[in-house]
This record gives structure tokens, sequence and C-alpha cells, in this order.
């Protein structure tokens, strides 16, 4: 099967573990990709809370059906904060070679989603975007 790969992002901020929305875009997406024979590959920020966390839990529910990335900060190689996110959303779009982003952005306090979307749209992969 073809890779196909995904980048999440989304506010750290995101309320709940398991919100519907994000379950059910993923379910979508990923349910898309298998039908055209292609391997769903997630990348997202690896951060303990918020959107990063709802995904990492989807993913290891569904171990059989996605390959799951993990791109959390290194400061030795993305500097210090609070530079280090910007330039790691960097390096993470870089590295997954993404066919489409999917954004889920909370309220109005998004600068780590809204860098990661500006690095994707450099790229010219698709933004999906969901906000709450």
């Amino acid at each position: 099967m073809k890779p196909f790969n995904i980048v999440v992002t989304g506010s750290r901020k995101w309320p709940g573990v398991h919100i519907p929305s994000i379950d059910s875009l993923l379910e979508w997406v990923v349910g898309r990709q298998e039908e055209a024979r292609r391997r769903p590959r997630i990348w997202h920020g690896d951060a303990q809370d918020g959107v990063d966390a709802v995904v990492r839990a989807w993913c290891e529910d569904h171990p059989t059906r996605v390959d799951q990335f993990r791109i959390p900060v290194h400061p030795e190689v993305d500097g210090p904060w609070p530079g280090a996110g910007p330039a790691r959303n960097r390096r993470l779009v870089g590295l997954s070679q993404a066919h489409l982003g999917l954004a889920f952005r909370y309220r109005m306090s998004c600068r780590g989603t809204d860098s990661c979307i500006e690095a994707l749209r450099a790229k010219d992969v698709p933004v999906l975007i969901y906000e709450l």
C-alpha cells in the first residue's frame, strides 16, 4: 500500500480526551484512504495534552489501521522556546511529506496551531480547519 501522510495539529487547550469531532474526522479521513488502498500515516507533535493527546489515543486504539509518528520538540534541534514550537512544526511538515493537514483550533489562542497551518500551506498542502 502506498502511504498517505496526514499532519494533525491543534490546541493544547482542547477540552476532553475523546472529542467526537476529532474521532469522527479521523475515522472519515482514514476510511477514505483505506478505500483508496493507501496506508494512513498520522503525524503529530506529541504534546501530553490537548489535540495531540486525543490523536495519540485514537492511533493507539487503531494500530492496525494507521501508522503513528510522534514529533516532539527537541531543543537541541528546534532551539529554545518560544521559537522551538514553530521550528518543530516546520520540521514535522518537512519530515512527513504531508498530503493533508487537519487543524483543530480552540478559541482565539492558537499560535502553535496557526504556525503549523502556515508551514503546511507553505508546502501547498491542503488543510481542513475545525474551530470550536
